[in-house]
């Protein structure tokens, strides 16, 4: 069995693999936006001695797509500007983005509290713990937030370690032991630590700057309604720009799934054990089982949740793939996510043969502590 190391080292790998991978496409589609405006060039006529542009029939030829390729390549000036564009859409994108991902922020737009000064047991529990787990990641204690909802989650925002925050659920604090909630908020100062906002935003950014070929082509043919050449083109280019987004987006999704990864396997390092955390999806996945029943009612705050999955611990269950999705198979991989039982399988391997080892079935009743997390616990009990 993989140690909480070698599960880290996989994870990093993986990343930087699929890192690569989506800077290969940006710059593919780089590549291939130049080439198609250098063939509208020639297309139009604004390229040539003869100023007529070329017939249609030269449009198959590969004489006419050389010609595009090599004017791609001396950079003509609309070359330039389109670049130009793609490059500011970037930019900007990084730093909004990035101004807005202050953690105090996040958390507050998601109508989430600051614990200063605790008023119920639990939360001095939290506090404990958050503390607990900072000395172990040795890094300064974030901002603690609660988030008023009944569902077991938890999120961490922030770009840097000193706008850092750490959010828990309601749900989170009221049906989680002392050792789950550890387990998930080690989970979350992986995130800080391992640099997963900034992550996050330089890949959001470099989206931006693959949606910016679309509106490029929702503009020629907007501008150009008469002229059924250029018409032609924006279309080319808006089937070329949201063709990368959804490619770009898979590869994001890829990437967000293998930090969740590393954040797990981070988190028993920070906590020297694997039941906390275990325990803690579990019991998240028996929620979401009683949330599709009908047994469980969505908290108000579960809509913000929904529209900021990406920071939650677990997807919030109310986070449905849309029908083409579903479809077409693509909802695996546009999840932001692993499969709940697919990350239990890494950080406790045999945990299908704990649980059918108990006597007591393994079920979720409000603050009460059954399933893996009891029988694990009771193992220890007994064995002590």
């Amino acid at each position: 069995m993989q140690n909480f190391f070698q599960h880290q080292d996989v994870a990093r790998f993986k990343t930087a693999k699929l890192l690569t991978l989506y800077v290969g496409l940006i710059l593919l589609l780089s590549l291939g936006v130049v080439v198609l405006f250098s063939a509208l060039l020639i297309f139009i006529g604004a390229i040539g001695d003869s100023g007529q542009g070329v017939s249609y029939a030269r449009l198959v030829t590969v004489a006419f797509w050389r010609d595009a390729f090599w004017l791609a390549l001396t950079m003509h000036p609309v070359i330039w500007g389109i670049m130009v564009i793609m490059i500011l859409t970037s930019v900007i994108s990084y730093l909004r983005l990035g101004s807005s991902a202050a953690g105090a922020k996040v958390a507050e737009s998601m109508g989430a509290r600051l614990i200063t000064t605790p008023d119920h047991p639990s939360e001095q529990r939290l506090m404990n713990i958050v503390q607990e787990v900072a000395l172990a990641a040795g890094v300064p204690v974030p901002g603690v937030y609660v988030l008023d909802d009944p569902m077991i989650n938890a999120f961490a925002a922030g770009k840097r370690m000193d706008s850092a925050v750490v959010a828990v659920t309601q749900g989170a604090l009221d049906q989680l032991s002392r050792a789950e909630l550890q387990g998930v908020i080690a989970h979350e100062f992986s995130h800080i630590t391992n640099g997963d906002m900034t992550l996050n935003i330089r890949v959001l950014a470099l989206l931006k700057g693959l949606m910016a070929i679309a509106l490029i082509g929702e503009l020629l043919m907007r501008g150009s309604r008469r002229d059924a050449r250029i018409v032609l083109a924006g279309i080319l280019l808006i089937i070329l720009g949201w063709m990368g987004v959804w490619a770009g987006r898979m590869v994001q999704a890829a990437v967000s799934r293998q930090r969740e990864h590393l954040a797990d396997a981070t988190a028993i390092q920070y906590t020297r054990s694997q039941l906390g955390i275990a325990g803690a999806l579990r019991k998240i996945s028996l929620q979401n089982g009683e949330y599709s029943a009908g047994r469980q009612k969505k908290g108000h705050s579960s809509v913000l949740m929904t529209a900021n999955s990406h920071f939650m611990f677990s997807k919030p269950f109310s986070v449905k793939s849309g029908f083409l999705s579903r479809a077409t198979g693509l909802g695996k991989w546009m999840s932001t996510h692993p499969d709940i039982f697919e990350r239990l399988d890494r950080v406790l391997p045999d945990w299908r043969q704990r649980e059918a080892s108990q006597v007591t079935p393994a079920v979720v009743k409000g603050g009460s502590e059954e399933g893996v997390s009891a029988g694990l616990r009771e193992e220890k009990k007994a064995a002590g």
